[in-house]
C-alpha cells in the first residue's frame, strides 16, 4: 500500500526508495511492512475517511480497503465522491468535517 503512493513521474522510484531508506534508518521501519488497514482494524476511535474515485494520486482502492478494515467500528464515517481530483474539496467539505468533529469531540 505505501509504495502505491509514490506515483509521481520521474520522481517515482528515487522518492520511494529515499523515503524507505529514511524510514529504515531513522525509525527502524520497513515501509513494505506498513499496513494502515491492519493497524486500524480493531480501533474504536472516531475516524472520517474522505476520498474521490477520480483521485489520480492516491488509488480509490486504498479508501475501500480502509472502509473494509473499519467495518466493525461504529464511529467510522466515510464520504466518497466521484467529482474531485486529489486535494480538491467540495462546497460542503468544511461543514461535513466540522459536524464530524463537533459530534466526536
Amino acid at each position: 500500500m505505501a509504495l502505491q503512493l509514490f506515483r509521481m513521474p520521474l520522481l517515482n522510484y528515487p522518492m520511494a526508495y529515499l523515503i524507505g531508506f529514511w524510514a529504515k534508518l531513522f525509525l527502524g521501519i520497513d515501509v513494505r511492512d506498513v499496513s494502515p488497514a491492519e493497524n486500524i482494524r480493531n480501533t474504536t476511535l472516531p475516524i472520517l475517511i474522505t476520498h474521490s474515485s477520480t483521485d489520480a494520486v492516491v488509488p480509490f482502492s486504498q479508501a475501500k480497503t480502509l472502509q473494509q478494515a473499519l467495518v466493525n467500528n461504529p464511529l467510522a464515517e466515510f464520504w466518497f465522491n466521484e467529482e474531485f481530483a486529489h486535494g480538491q474539496m467540495g462546497p460542503d467539505y468544511q461543514s461535513r468535517v466540522r459536524k464530524f468533529f463537533q459530534k466526536n469531540l
